[in-house]
């Protein structure tokens, strides 16, 4: 760091000799003789409040400016108050969105962005399971269209979400995140009119597909929003946690909205009123959302290829993580219906009220379990905390229980998928900083995928290992499963972060 600071002719001899001072050389009892591995990624780190005493005058080349040795601090971890204290995320406030100059001053409040970011996912949310309670029935009554083609009608939306992975980064660099997320739910809410009016199968199959790639560029988008908003704040977990939570409120208005409006109004008017708002919302967003500034081509060059980066061992691993989470959560939508008929009697409505109390409490924890991750800097062993309670509780679906019984594993079932989906974006962000670079939007499109791939897992890989052995088996084999796979990449994730902390300390002593 010194020899850089030396060839930086605009700093001057004044930061020279601080800089100096403060890094001193190995054993030396002015500079930091045994920085810790935290601390040695990132030299500006060692740097940074030298720069402040400096530039007010509190450090000249005459008095070097010295960070006191302290055992007990290096061994933090990197927590929101130590990354607030190291001056780590200084980032400057925007102003601008993409149709003014300078927003109003309450839409520059971190509560207004969020909200408006919130909103967007939300609004997709709901847009996916809008048409939940009528889509299937509707065309195969209408149209003759079977069960199977209606079903793959469906699902055509999950696979352009996962399709929109290798465009989001080139669409979010050219419009900006908050450009991007505009348009997205503009897209969204012409393919909601596009199925209004579709009648054949290939139409509505690009409708849903279309709408897919405009939701996988929402959350990609919006989670960088975040991620750039979390450089001045450093609560990147808490940020994903409240969007989960709007995401959830999503899922729960979507299916009662949708069949609603389908009873009274017919297959117009759901998608009909939801294609408006989105339309209303996305000139919202362009108005109101500052855009925050993503990478410029000049650093993107610099920080190399974002997709080769993305082989590395640590990513893979976070990712795996992530998918088998997915895949524990979402697998019992195909069975969970069919055995509760059977075994309880279930009308379709108290099903669906196990579902709602899920994601209700879903929604309502994440942003608690997003400031535990922050806070503790224990991103890792919170989501596996999670995970480990996921995989638990699924075989006790399969159990005779009573119906406290059931709303109490409800619970903790939404409860503890937060608990594992939400502090892995700030394990995501901690890892990608170091092993993608410059590629947020890239980072968090592969976040989405991956989810998005565990999601439609789940349910056929647990229909189909019940159909082959029973329901009880097949909860213990897909838990057992998930918690191997996860077991195994967090290990791996572990080792890897301790070797990277070793071998940056080697390199700094």
């Amino acid at each position: 760091p010194v020899q850089h600071l030396k060839k930086n002719r605009a700093v001057g001899d004044t930061v020279d000799g601080a800089v100096a001072g403060a890094v001193g050389s190995p054993g030396s009892k002015g500079g930091r003789g045994n920085p810790s591995p935290r601390r040695a990624r990132s030299p500006r780190r060692h740097l940074a409040r030298s720069y402040a005493k400096v530039a007010s005058g509190a450090g000249t080349a005459a008095t070097p400016v010295t960070m006191p040795h302290n055992e007990e601090e290096e061994d933090e971890p990197l927590t929101l108050a130590g990354r607030r204290a190291d001056g780590e995320h200084v980032a400057v406030e925007p102003r601008a969105s993409l149709l003014l100059a300078e927003v109003p001053a309450f839409a520059r409040t971190p509560g207004v962005k969020l909200a408006l970011l919130a909103g967007a996912c939300a609004m997709e949310a709901t847009c996916y399971t809008l048409c939940v309670p009528f889509l299937t029935t509707h065309l195969n009554n209408t149209y003759d269209i079977s069960i199977a083609e209606a079903g793959f009608i469906f699902v055509s939306y999950t696979i352009g979400s996962v399709c929109s992975t290798p465009l989001v980064e080139t669409i979010t660099r050219n419009l900006g995140s908050s450009g991007a997320i505009s348009a997205a739910v503009c897209v969204l809410g012409l393919s909601q009119l596009v199925l209004m009016f579709a009648r054949t199968i290939p139409a509505l199959l690009s409708a849903r597909f279309v709408g897919g790639l405009a939701a996988g560029l929402i959350w990609s988008a919006v989670l960088t929003s975040c991620h750039l908003m979390s450089h001045r704040s450093g609560n990147m977990g808490t940020l994903f946690g409240t969007v989960l939570g709007a995401v959830s409120m999503g899922t729960v208005i979507g299916p009662a909205l949708g069949g609603t409006m389908y009873r009274y109004g017919g297959w117009h008017l759901p998608l009909g009123v939801v294609a408006v708002v989105c339309l209303v919302f996305s000139l919202l967003i362009a108005l109101l959302l500052p855009e925050e500034s993503v990478t410029s081509k000049e650093a993107h060059a610099a920080a190399g290829s974002g997709w080769g980066a993305l082989a590395s061992r640590q990513l893979i691993a976070v990712l795996a993580i992530v998918m088998s989470g997915a895949t524990v959560f979402s697998s019992i939508d195909s069975v969970l219906p069919i055995h509760l008929q059977r075994q309880y009697g279930h009308t379709s409505l108290q099903t669906a009220g196990v579902f709602l109390v899920i994601s209700i409490f879903y929604g309502l924890a994440a942003p608690t379990f997003g400031s535990i991750a922050d806070r503790t800097g224990k991103a890792l062993y919170v989501s596996m905390g999670g995970l480990l309670g996921l995989a638990l509780l699924l075989p006790l679906w399969a159990l005779p229980l009573p119906q406290w019984g059931l709303f109490v594993v409800a619970v903790l079932f939404g409860t503890c998928a937060t608990a594992q989906l939400t502090p892995a974006s700030t394990l995501l962000e901690q890892v990608a900083a170091e092993v993608v670079g410059d590629h947020p939007t890239l980072t968090y499109a592969v976040f989405n995928c991956a989810y998005v791939s565990g999601m439609a897992l789940g349910p056929g890989t647990l229909a189909m290992l019940t159909d082959l052995l029973s329901f009880q088996l097949a909860t213990v084999c897909v838990a057992g499963g998930a918690l191997v796979v996860s077991g195994v990449a967090a290990c791996s994730l572990h080792s890897a972060m301790h070797a990277d902390t070793v071998a940056q300390a080697r390199a700094a002593a």
